[in-house]
């Protein structure tokens, strides 16, 4: 009668050892993955119109919220933030006629970008992103030139940005630009009742964040 020969059983173990690791490296070169990053920075927004005699200049600003990236190293990246912004607007229509006044104005902002990881291990990654965002006015400090009904209430925006994450923490570049017209009307009056044309005015907003990712 001829013998059969029996694998030893610490064999089969060490091959399906190497088989389920190769098949865990595999799925985790090709899964996806999901990272909550919330985020807390400063933002500087300016407006650009098409008024001569109009200029506007950047106050320190802040927004706080968090985004959401699904993926590998492409990824899709949705957030929403409390954003704050505040702008210098002065006219010098004439030395007796010339005003001044800030524009401080609070947004729910919602993002949605996509981005990609440009360099990638397992303590840096360096990444780039675009994409879009929504705002929606909340509030608006009113004065004697502006008020909450003289700003549009959702306005469109485009945003670019490079992204640094070391271990678990996040570093955010980005640029804003608006779509949307920022007034709601075309004209605003100056101090001797003069109207300014304001008929295409954009938002522009550099930021910076700060962050952690889980």
């Amino acid at each position: 009668m001829r013998s059969t020969k029996l694998i030893p059983i610490g064999t089969v173990a060490l091959a399906l050892v190497v088989l389920s690791a190769s098949f865990a490296s595999a799925q985790s070169e090709t899964q996806s993955t999901l990272v909550i990053n919330p985020q807390i920075g400063i933002n500087a927004a300016t407006l650009s119109n098409n008024a001569e005699d109009i200029q506007n200049d950047a106050n320190v600003g802040w927004q706080i919220g968090g985004y959401l990236r699904y993926g590998k190293r492409f990824y899709l990246q949705p957030g929403i933030f409390w954003h704050y912004m505040n702008t210098e607007t002065t006219s010098d229509v004439n030395a007796a006629d010339d005003f001044k006044f800030d524009q401080k104005i609070s947004t729910i902002q919602v993002p949605v970008c996509v981005g990609f990881d440009i360099i990638s291990s397992e303590a840096l990654v360096f990444r780039a992103f675009a994409g879009a965002a929504v705002s929606f006015v909340t509030s608006v400090d009113e004065n004697e030139f502006i008020e909450k009904d003289d700003i549009n209430s959702t306005q469109w925006l485009g945003r670019v940005g490079l992204g640094l994450d070391f271990t678990i923490f996040t570093l955010d570049l980005g640029y804003d630009y608006g779509f949307s017209n920022f007034y709601s009307d075309e004209t605003i009056a100056d101090a001797a009742s003069d109207d300014l044309d304001i008929s295409d005015t954009k938002i522009q907003e550099f930021y910076l964040s700060v962050g952690l990712k889980f």
